[in-house]
């Protein structure tokens, strides 16, 4: 009856404290024969216990892996969406800012034109002409502003 024990006794042969062991005995972890623990019953049931708790985790485990992958794979997806609908904002941003320019820029000459023809003096003409650069630049900012917010 050396496979017979008490609870001190087969926590010393596990090498655990009193505690776990009576613990394993309230989960049904232990083999009891009356107030005495059946060691070798008692080894093998908790073998398969502690088999059954490994792949329970390594299941777990690799369910929590699938998750994360389908939840990383979804957040790639919509990363990618959002930088093509931020494309296509950009674009069209892009558009009304050159339609914008290109608009103020065609007309520009007709404007300043009639200020520079009754003009012979280089240094007259080059201020009339920097002058209005500058208002065309003030016009142009205004313009793309405008347009940026439009779209």
């Amino acid at each position: 009856m050396d496979r017979l024990m008490t609870l001190a006794a087969y926590a010393r042969r596990r090498g655990v404290n009193r505690s776990t062991v009576t613990r394993w005995k309230q989960a049904g972890l232990l083999v009891m024969q009356g107030n005495r623990v059946d060691a070798d019953a008692s080894d093998r049931l908790l073998h398969e216990h502690r088999g059954f708790e490994e792949s329970t985790v390594y299941a777990q485990a690799r369910a929590a892996d699938m998750i994360f992958r389908a939840k990383l794979r979804k957040l790639e997806c919509e990363a990618r969406q959002a930088r093509l609908v931020e494309a296509e904002a950009v674009r069209k941003r892009w558009t009304a800012i050159r339609s914008a320019l290109e608009a103020l820029i065609l007309a520009w000459p007709a404007e300043v034109a009639p200020q520079i023809a009754p003009l012979n003096d280089e240094r007259q003409i080059r201020d009339v002409l920097m002058r209005e650069c500058r208002t065309l630049l003030e016009r142009a900012r205004e313009a793309v502003i405008r347009a940026r917010e439009a779209t």
